[in-house]
Parts: C-alpha cells; sequence; structure tokens
C-alpha cells in the first residue's frame, strides 16, 4: 500500500512538471483570468497553484514581463530577477488574500498618498558601507479610485561614492 501511495505521488509530480513545460504569456493569462472570476470570499490556495505562476513567470521574456507589469501599474524598472519577483509578489498577495479588494475593508482618511521608493548606492557584501540616495521616484495614488495621478521621479549623483559600482548599476537599474 504505501508504494503504491508513493506511485501516486511521483506520478503527480510528473505531471505538474509537465504541466509548466511549454507554457508561454498567454496561458498564464488565461489561468490569470479564470482565477479572478472565481474569487470566492474565503480563498485557500495551494503552494502548488503559486508554485505554477511562478514558474510560468520564469519563463518569460523580458518584453512579456514588462507587459505583466505594466497591466497591473507595477514598476518596470530593474533587472529580470528584481522584475520577477516583484510580479510573483503581486499574483501571491493576489491569489492568497481573501477578498476581492482590499480598501474597501477599511474606511480610508486620506484622498491621496504618495508613495516614495529611495534607491541609494550598494556594495555587495561590505560592511559600515555608508549609503547615498541615488534616485528618489515618487508615485501620487488617488485613494478613492485607485488610481496613479501622477508620477515623479528624480536622480541625485552621489558625493562619497561618485561612480556606481557594478553591484549597485546590477542591483538598481541604475546607469550613469
Amino acid at each position: 500500500m504505501a508504494s503504491s501511495t508513493k506511485k501516486n505521488l511521483d506520478l503527480s509530480k510528473e505531471q505538474d512538471l509537465d504541466s509548466n513545460k511549454g507554457t508561454d504569456a498567454n496561458s498564464f493569462l488565461t489561468e490569470e483570468q479564470r482565477l479572478s472570476k472565481q474569487k470566492p470570499m474565503i480563498h485557500q490556495v495551494s503552494q502548488k497553484t503559486i508554485g505554477k505562476f511562478s514558474a510560468r513567470i520564469n519563463q518569460m521574456t523580458s518584453e512579456q514581463l514588462d507587459v505583466e507589469l505594466e497591466k497591473r501599474q507595477l514598476s518596470t524598472s530593474g533587472d529580470m530577477d528584481i522584475r520577477r519577483i516583484r510580479l510573483k509578489h503581486y499574483y501571491k498577495y493576489e491569489l492568497t488574500f481573501p477578498c476581492k479588494n482590499p480598501l474597501t475593508m477599511i474606511e480610508q482618511q486620506f484622498e491621496y498618498i504618495a508613495v516614495v521608493d529611495f534607491e541609494a548606492t550598494c556594495e555587495d557584501q561590505q560592511d559600515n558601507y555608508q549609503n547615498e540616495i541615488i534616485e528618489f521616484p515618487i508615485v501620487l495614488i488617488n485613494v478613492q479610485q485607485q488610481t496613479i495621478v501622477d508620477k515623479f521621479q528624480s536622480y541625485c549623483r552621489p558625493i562619497i561614492n561618485p561612480i556606481l559600482s557594478k553591484f549597485c548599476t546590477d542591483l538598481t537599474g541604475i546607469e550613469q
């Protein structure tokens, strides 16, 4: 009996791997649309489902990834790994959060919010490194309409380390 259970588990693992072969962005979108229509109030998603989305995101080209990020009003800046992580986090949140619109659950005090995402100089594995701001993008969001109203982005030349390291350029996507 134990060997038959093991065979069934091995077979299901193979089927899961086979289901990810040959997938592209179009099949990814079809699954996304299907899931968005079936969003129950209490939604429990298995790690297997999240893993399938993750595998499909990993197979996307740079252009496909940018299209998917733009559709969701997410930043397209950064290298491929950063953009993949951004889209994976978005889908993990969408799949695991129990209601369609979390902002409807709480009363909003503000009409607008500004989101700031500083980028700073960096070095790989260097203790006591003094970071300097090199970019400060700001996004203005209308909370009621849940839309981006305006964007602002500015760069600063660092004083202590005026030339960015290769590690910093690769990590932030900022080039001089």
